[in-house]
């Protein structure tokens, strides 16, 4: 009996530590963070854009990703792939806060597609590692990579980081 009633004991913690880890990952689950819908009615470059929702603009910079500068290889089809994807479009925006120009860093949706994600897969994008260390984006990139997709055609193609320190 004694054996049965430790048992029941640790079962009990265990599924108390299981919970709380489950507790844990549900307050920082995107379900947690404030989300939007608005208009597309500017794009910048290929990570940030202008959006209206009803009379209040907002600049959004794609979270986790950093697209090539426009004046870098590549810029101007990032710009353009972006564009295709979500000019005039209604998206929903998953705010991560703010960068230091008072953009808001969103993950984006549009017809239940990641927008984050499919620049990083149509190779118009590269995970900012500094910021991020999101499993699926990294395997995007790589996927990118391997198949010589956009950017990535180019033999030694310069991160934008990079790019912008020269």
């Amino acid at each position: 009996m004694t054996r049965l009633f430790a048992a029941g004991k640790v079962t009990a913690l265990l599924l108390a530590a299981v919970g709380g880890f489950i507790g844990w990952l549900k307050n920082d689950s995107l379900s947690e963070r404030p989300s939007f819908s608005c208009e597309v009615v500017g794009i910048a470059d290929g990570d940030t854009f202008s959006c209206l929702s009803g009379k209040k603009s907002t600049t959004v910079r794609l979270f986790g990703i950093d697209a090539p500068e426009k004046k870098q290889a590549y810029g101007k089809a990032a710009k353009q792939y972006l564009s295709s994807r979500i000019y005039r479009k209604t998206v929903t925006v998953t705010s991560h806060g703010q960068d230091r120009y008072g953009r808001t860093l969103g993950l984006v949706m549009v017809d239940g597609q990641a927008v984050n994600r499919e620049m990083v897969v149509a190779g118009y994008a590269w995970v900012y590692r500094q910021y991020t260390d999101d499993a699926d984006l990294l395997q995007a990139e790589e996927t990118a990579r391997a198949a010589k997709a956009g950017l990535w055609a180019d033999p030694h193609p310069i991160k934008p980081a990079d790019f912008r320190h020269r």
